[in-house]
């Protein structure tokens, strides 16, 4: 059922990425009632996992985030459990390097952490039970009733959901399109929520029909005029799957080539990887454009919370600090969950009464 007036969520989450869902899992945690609102089919953002009907094979590609990395004691903690589970495996220690026309090798390094099943897994963990998760629920106006103290959102198929506190979790851009009409420019997140920036990425997966001779499971790029990543997203999973490449283009290239239609965008990536690998045996392939796919320009801090109208915003998009930094996966669960621990302590500085 949809929430209404008289059965409010303590808070409505905009966006079930890594923020929305770690902010969602903390404050369920406590106790209070949460409702999430995802304009995707599927949860995690950034880290959706494709499974790809390619041929007679369905493989899952890691479309968006490819790994993550744990510096926090949390995430740190998180990625041990996992492993002890069986859901999480330390993929690689380090990448070797591209530059000038050469890979070159580097030494290892901390553990870059992929589930086997995809990075959607990390997602899933973050799951609560108690959490409402809506998919498919593309939020288009955002309404602050002063008098009840109460949010309501309304969505794009006419349903709506309220809430006394809303929590952004989506790109800026997209928060501000429908939140500036409500209190406009002088509410300090909403402020925030016009300076960060991104880049997008032009994303390429590339199922061969035999493997490279390569004993590396990905590269970084640095200088080259279109790539900035292929990895062999295969040497994740089980040893039966395809081989698959899956190719980022640098955030210079995909923000000139915004505007090229898929095909386009393809067959430009698809050239550039063979000059730097040599001819592929290609089976299949497909593309996808990331429009906000790294931040750029971040906001300061680690989140945004309004008290006085119960508005947040969390996000890979603040700059969070030493040891975790924004732009990272990890960045983005420790926004929702520091969110999450200020707005529970003003909720428990509150008597009921304070909501009506």
């Amino acid at each position: 059922m949809t929430a209404d007036a008289k059965n409010p969520a303590d808070y409505l989450v905009l966006g079930a990425g890594l923020a929305g869902l770690a902010f969602a899992r903390e404050v369920a945690t406590a106790g209070k009632s949460v409702c999430v609102l995802e304009a995707e089919d599927v949860i995690g953002g950034r880290t959706a996992t494709w499974e790809w009907r390619t041929g007679p094979f369905t493989a899952r590609v890691d479309i968006g985030a490819q790994y993550f990395t744990a510096r926090g004691k949390r995430l740190e903690a998180l990625a041990a459990a996992g492993i002890d589970a069986g859901w999480l495996r330390v993929w690689s220690r380090g990448f070797p390097l591209w530059r000038q026309g050469r890979i070159e090798p580097r030494a290892e390094g901390h553990p870059r952490f992929a589930p086997p099943d995809g990075m959607q897994e990390l997602a899933r963990q973050l799951l609560a039970p108690g959490v409402n998760i809506w998919l498919g629920k593309i939020a288009v106006s955002a309404t602050w009733s002063p008098g009840f103290r109460l949010w309501q959102v309304l969505c794009s198929d006419g349903t709506s959901f309220v809430g006394r506190a809303l929590i952004g979790a989506l790109p800026p851009a997209i928060l501000s399109s429908f939140l500036n009409a409500i209190a406009g420019k002088r509410n300090p997140t909403l402020s925030l929520m016009h300076k960060p920036a991104f880049d997008p990425a032009w994303t390429l997966m590339l199922r061969l029909t035999r493997d490279l001779e390569a004993d590396w499971t990905a590269v970084e790029f640095e200088g080259h005029a279109v790539l900035g990543w292929v990895a062999r997203d295969h040497t994740k999973r089980p040893a039966a799957g395809p081989p698959i490449l899956v190719v980022h283009a640098t955030g210079t290239w995909s923000r000139a080539h915004a505007a090229d239609t898929p095909e386009a965008a393809q067959a430009s990536l698809i050239a550039a990887v063979q000059q730097v690998l040599g001819p592929l045996e290609i089976a299949d392939v497909a593309t996808r454009l990331w429009r906000y796919a790294k931040p750029t320009v971040f906001c300061p801090g680690t989140f945004s919370y309004d008290t006085s109208i119960k508005l947040g915003a969390c996000g890979d998009w603040f700059e969070n600090g030493a040891p975790i930094h924004g732009g990272k996966v990890e960045a983005a669960a420790q926004s929702g969950w520091k969110l999450a621990e200020c707005c529970l302590a003003f909720y428990e500085n509150l008597t009921p009464d304070s909501f009506l």
